[in-house]
């Protein structure tokens, strides 16, 4: 790794971009990561990506879980 970090203004609007997002549940934003130019702060921007993928994944599986208990509320009610 190097000792200067290339373009960390634009590189921390961008994180900031893509949390901001992720707060708002859209998970479809991620950072460009370029391993060939790894510096002190692509691996935070890796980890976030990891971490909003993660998140989409849960966010995925609570809404299929909501999904089936608003179907199974229909079926009880039906009865």
């Amino acid at each position: 790794m190097s000792n200067e970090i290339k373009n960390l203004s634009e590189r921390l609007d961008r994180i900031e971009e893509v949390l901001s997002a992720a707060a708002a549940e859209d998970f479809s934003f991620e950072i460009d990561v370029d391993p060939e130019a790894a510096d002190e702060l692509t691996s935070v921007e890796a980890g976030i990506n990891l971490l909003i993928s993660d998140l989409s994944d849960e966010a995925r599986k609570r809404k299929e879980l909501a999904a089936q208990l608003e179907q199974a509320r229909k079926n009880v009610e039906s009865e």
